[in-house]
């Protein structure tokens, strides 16, 4: 009686009756208690289901990733090592850091690989678990204010040790960009579009490969330092866009949605919770439950899948790493996945690393035309295989769920870089054996075409492999650790082709012969680890995006 006639300050507390018995029902039918969240209802806005793809937070993330690119390859076309330039030693200074800061092509083949990727590797073993903790549009925005500042360091150094630390720093904060992008794009794009996703955020690849290739130009223009500030200025903008634009579902309000998406849940507070007492049914942004040590942990229930029957109780927590790799080596296909995207970047790397002083050797009186050329063979054929490609690997996994091939969607993916990578590896040896500019140049841009589509379609048959869908950050943290590894094809280059070789052996080998016998065969065993892995995927079982 004295609950139900409250009013003052009491009411508050204690509201009608009426109401009372209606929040107490309610909470009786919904088997509310002190450490459950049901799970949330999804309301679907007209139109704006999850069947498009996130086109302006997918712009975002490409533009970022140019960004990274740009600023990673940036070292490979501001180096000539060509004896006897001629031109005055002042202004070979002001365009070529090799020369400005006394390197050989034994350093240089460090600072274009381990000086990046040694640091890359190391930062990739947290970078997926930071992605997987922290809000993933302010992680990507903050990292690439730190690439370009470290960038813009790297281009005021005094000498080659500056240099080589500000690469080091580069690649500690370009490690967490592929963990937060992918996955970011992972739950926010349709499952029957994740190829096509991936292979257009891997534009960013070719895209900034090829402002670096055109940075020969830019490099004629306002020497090696001052294009290294521009590329820096171009990071700052993309980071301020990619803060304004990217949200992490797991921490947007419900009632704003992620582009695209248009939901809304509606749960309701547990019973510690002050706020909303005595109400049946109440919107929020978060739902905190209370451990058994009594701390109040605050867990946005928006990343819940809509397809989950889970609460949040039993919603996965990121893996440790020792977990995660313990998954990966009891997974055969994706064991094989990675040690085949392993070799596939040997050859990658290899070639981005020394593309550039191989055609400025044979033909050095071309060196603006290779910048034109090969930033066009960079960005346009780039682009296009790898979005073919993408495209291809969706329809082939169709096709085979439908039942047209006695194989499994993932593996028919997998088709894609292996038939890619054994096209590519005769295709580099005319590159590298050809006679004349125009010869090499298209047989450069012939291997682009049938090289580059493959990445796209691994990344979704490594997603479609794992055995558990929370360790896609961490396992994409092991697949960025793995790129160090693929880092001793470059350096193994840069020893023969220099005065020591590799331990006193194989010293002087001309270029061409060290880059013939280092791509192709790498293409080649590639494509037999694709093949492998293809065969282990015998089950259908992909995880949800």
């Amino acid at each position: 009686k004295r609950m139900a006639t409250a009013t003052g300050p009491n009411a508050a507390r204690f509201p009608p009756s009426s109401n009372r018995r209606t929040a107490v029902q309610a909470r009786q039918n919904l088997g509310e208690n002190r450490s459950e969240v049901l799970k949330p209802r999804i309301i679907k806005d007209s139109g704006t289901a999850k069947d498009k793809l996130p086109s302006l937070v997918l712009g975002a993330l490409l533009l970022m990733f140019v960004s990274n690119q740009w600023s990673r390859a940036l070292i490979y076309y501001i180096n000539d090592f060509t004896p006897n330039l001629p031109i005055p030693p002042t202004e070979a200074k002001n365009l070529y850091a090799n020369i400005d800061l006394d390197y050989d092509s034994s350093a240089y083949s460090w600072l274009a690989s381990f000086g990046f990727t040694g640091t890359f590797a190391v930062a990739s073993i947290f970078a997926g678990r930071v992605s997987d903790t922290y809000p993933r549009g302010l992680v990507l925005s903050l990292a690439s204010l730190l690439w370009s500042a470290f960038l813009a360091l790297g281009s005021l150094s005094q000498d080659f040790n500056h240099l080589f630390a500000s690469r080091a720093l580069m690649g500690i904060a370009q490690a967490v960009t592929t963990p937060a992008s992918y996955t970011l794009l992972a739950e926010l794009t349709p499952k029957d579009k994740i190829a096509f996703a991936n292979s257009v955020f891997s534009l960013g690849i070719y895209l900034g490969g090829g402002l670096a290739s055109l940075s020969i130009i830019l490099d004629q223009q306002v020497g090696w330092r001052g294009s290294g500030l521009i590329v820096a200025m171009f990071g700052v903008l993309s980071s301020i866009i990619g803060a304004i634009i990217i949200r992490d579902p797991r921490y947007l309000p419900q009632e704003a949605g992620m582009p695209g998406e248009g939901t809304e849940v509606d749960a309701i507070k547990g019973t510690d919770s002050t706020a909303g007492q005595g109400q049946g049914n109440v919107k929020v942004r978060n739902a905190h439950v209370r451990g058994s040590n009594g701390e109040q942990r605050g867990t946005n229930i928006s990343h819940i899948s809509h397809k989950s029957d889970k609460t949040l109780d039993s919603a996965p927590a990121p893996l440790q790493m020792k977990s995660v790799v313990r998954s990966i080596l009891e997974s055969k296909p994706v064991v094989f996945i990675l040690l085949a995207s392993t070799v596939r970047f040997m050859a990658g790397f290899t070639i981005a690393a020394w593309k550039a002083p191989l055609f400025l050797e044979l033909f050095p009186d071309q060196a603006i035309n290779f910048g034109v050329s090969n930033a066009l063979i960079i960005a346009l054929a780039g682009s296009v295989s790898t979005l073919v490609g993408g495209i291809l690997a969706d329809t082939l996994a169709q096709e085979a769920k439908r039942g047209a091939w006695k194989i499994k969607s993932a593996q028919a993916r997998l088709l894609v870089p292996v038939l890619g990578s054994l096209l590519a590896a005769p295709l580099w040896g005319l590159t590298v054996e050809a006679g004349d500019f125009k010869a090499a140049s298209t047989a450069l841009l012939l291997e682009y075409i049938v090289a580059e589509c493959w990445f796209g379609p691994a990344q979704a048959a490594l997603y479609a492999a794992l055995p558990d869908p929370s360790m896609r950050a961490s396992t994409q943290g092991v697949f960025s650790l793995l790129t160090a590894v693929s880092n001793v094809a470059p350096v193994a280059v840069g020893s023969l082709i220099s005065d020591g070789g590799i331990a006193g052996l194989a010293a002087d080998t001309p270029i061409q012969t060290a880059l013939l016998w280092t791509v192709s065969p790498a293409y080649v065993i590639s494509a037999g680890l694709f093949a492998l892995a293809a065969i282990q995927l015998k089950t259908e079982d992909e995880p949800e995006t």
